[in-house]
C-alpha cells in the first residue's frame, strides 16, 4: 500500500487499478501518461467554466464527472 498525496497530481509512475487474486495480478485500468496532465485538465476547467450555450447542466455535470 501506498501513500495517498492528498490534493496533489499524480507522479510520474504509472496510475493502475489491479486486482491481485491469490498469485496473478490483473490491471484493469491504466490511465494516460502523466505527461500533459496539466495541459488536459486546463482544458477541462476551460470548457466545464464557459460550456456551449445549448448544453444542459446534467450532461454537462456528467461528462465532468467522468
Amino acid at each position: 500500500m501506498r501513500a495517498i498525496r492528498i490534493g496533489g497530481l499524480r507522479g510520474d509512475d504509472p496510475m493502475q487499478v489491479v486486482l491481485s487474486p491469490m498469485s496473478r495480478e490483473i490491471v484493469h485500468f491504466e490511465a494516460p501518461p502523466r505527461q500533459g496532465l496539466e495541459t488536459g485538465l486546463q482544458q477541462l476547467i476551460h470548457w466545464f467554466n464557459n460550456p456551449p450555450s445549448d448544453l444542459d447542466g446534467l450532461i454537462r455535470a456528467g461528462i465532468a464527472h467522468v
